[in-house]
Order: structure tokens, then C-alpha cells, then sequence
């Protein structure tokens, strides 16, 4: 990455400079509101046995909970820009992509059922959040699933 991050990404690598690649570096209010979204994703679409990309994963804390909650995917494939996260994530099993997905979009095209985006663009400027919604509903193979926190 670059000396200066990007804006968007600038929140996530201050926090990564105090907690690594802990929790707190998700900006998450707490693992209970974490979780309870991870919940809605797989309630709105079939998750178990079909090929995912998690958009911004940062620890991979959705494969986790997907594996714990009996939705276990039959590839997870996950796109992080922050280093601290994507070593989290590499050391719980997943496979990372370390691509900034805004400065490199064709990162969001793996060939994955179910593209899934979790606060990854609550940071990111309205041309960019609606640019990058159109390229993950065209790289999803089946379904587009995120939410937007403002």
C-alpha cells in the first residue's frame, strides 16, 4: 500500500496502527451487532456450498461464523487491503485477495456465486459506493448481498 492510504481506507489503517489485527480494527461496534448481520446475510441467501467473495473481509470473521453456524461454503475467497486483516485472515484459513477493490475493481471478479459486502463501503464516496455496487452485482454469479451503514 501506498505511504498515504487512500481516504476510504484511512479509518481502517489508523485503527490497524493501534489493534493490528484485532477486532477493534473492524470498526465493528461489537461482535453481537457483527454477528447478528453475518445472520441476515445467510438468512437472504443460500450460503452453504456455493462460492463466496467477501468484499473488505478483514479478519474473515464471516467464514467463521459461516463455518460455526452450519453454512459452510464450499469456497470462500476474500478481498482485503489492510495488511494487519488480511495476516488475520490468511492465519484462520481463508484465502485473501490483498487488493484495494475500489482502486482495483476487477479484484471483485472471481467467478463467485454470492458476492457479499459487509460495511466495506460505509467509507467510501457516492460515486465509488454506486460504482462499486454495479461491478459486484456484475461479478456476482448468483446473488449480491451488503449492507450500508451511514
Amino acid at each position: 500500500m501506498a505511504d498515504k492510504p487512500p481516504e476510504y481506507l484511512s479509518p481502517y489503517v489508523l485503527a490497524a496502527k493501534q489493534f493490528g489485527g484485532g477486532f477493534a480494527t473492524l470498526l465493528w461496534a461489537s461482535v453481537e451487532t457483527q454477528e447478528a448481520r453475518f445472520g441476515a446475510f445467510a438468512r437472504a441467501t443460500p450460503l452453504k456450498g456455493v462460492s463466496v467473495l467477501d468484499v473488505g473481509c478483514g479478519r474473515a470473521d464471516l467464514l467463521d461464523y459461516l463455518r460455526r453456524t452450519g453454512h459452510t461454503p464450499a469456497e470462500y475467497i476474500g478481498i482485503e487491503a489492510v495488511p494487519d486483516l488480511a495476516d488475520a485472515a490468511e492465519r484462520g484459513g481463508a484465502t485473501v485477495l490483498r487488493k484495494d477493490f475500489i482502486a482495483e475493481p476487477r479484484c471483485l471478479f472471481t467467478g463467485s456465486d454470492v458476492v457479499l459486502i459487509s460495511g466495506a463501503i460505509n467509507t467510501v464516496k457516492d460515486v465509488a459506493f454506486y460504482d462499486t455496487l454495479r461491478r459486484a452485482y456484475d461479478a456476482a454469479a448468483q446473488h449480491l448481498v451488503f449492507n450500508f451503514l451511514d
